[in-house]
């Protein structure tokens, strides 16, 4: 598993209706995948999510093809797949951004059910740092 940092991003209140946690992962020099649950997002769907690379540059970059699910305590993936095979490339040049997908094909918010768990798996860089930013709103 990885070392997590998390920060909540600058500006959002309580009237603010959209949501966006900012998570950095630095993994272990042996890690290639990172697991992390998240309580409550203080939101009721999730928007978006993108997967960006590791800050600061310098940092070892994501190699290979990462598996990004987002799973609620049902166990259901509420990306879709949609993020299933991310590629390295799309990460270092700020194109990994996805939305749910429902029913396989249509992109739209998915409804979240209480805590959620965030995996990520695929990576074959020991020691990789990335970001993940989950949009949500209420």
């Amino acid at each position: 598993m990885g070392t997590v940092t998390r920060k909540r991003a600058s500006g959002i209140g309580v009237s603010d209706p959209t949501h966006t946690l900012i998570v950095d992962y630095s993994l272990a020099a042996s890690a290639t995948a990172i697991e992390d649950t998240f309580i409550a997002l203080g939101a009721t769907h999730v928007e978006s999510i993108s997967v960006v690379k590791a800050l600061p540059s310098g940092a070892t970059a994501v190699t290979g093809t990462l598996d990004v699910r987002l799973t609620d305590e049902n166990g259901r993936n509420v990306l879709g797949g949609a993020a299933s095979a991310v590629p390295a490339s799309a990460i270092s040049n700020g194109t990994a951004n996805y939305m749910p997908l429902v029913d396989g094909s249509q992109k739209y918010p998915a409804q979240v059910y209480g805590s959620l768990t965030l995996s990520a798996s695929g990576n074959t860089a020991s020691g990789a740092s990335f970001r993940i930013l989950i949009n949500a709103s209420m």
